[in-house]
């Protein structure tokens, strides 16, 4: 029990290091990203879902496709994972306000 709560602990303390060091370094993006969520709410939570699992599922056919298609795989989903991470900060920031 007190591992899962160690566990628990670390991922929201991670979480909430990468939503500051986003809305730090990337600060224009949020905002933009913050506007736009403001405004189209529902079109930002569809298209952030259809690029997730387009992106992820291509993430997995290139998996199986030997050294250099999980190479292509593991840098698609860094890049996938950093945009999730940014429009994460700005759904953190619209709700701030």
């Amino acid at each position: 029990m007190a591992l899962q709560s160690l566990f628990l602990i670390l991922l929201v303390g991670s979480l909430l290091a990468l939503i500051v060091l986003c809305a730090t370094l990337f600060s224009q993006l949020v905002a933009r990203a913050q506007r736009n969520v403001e405004r189209m709410p529902l079109r930002c939570m569809l298209v952030g879902l259809v690029n997730f699992l387009f992106f992820g599922l291509l993430a997995a056919a290139l998996s199986s496709g030997g050294d250099i298609g999980g190479l292509l795989a593991l840098l698609l989903l860094t890049a996938l994972l950093s945009f999730v991470a940014l429009g994460l900060t700005a759904v953190a920031a619209a709700i701030g306000d």
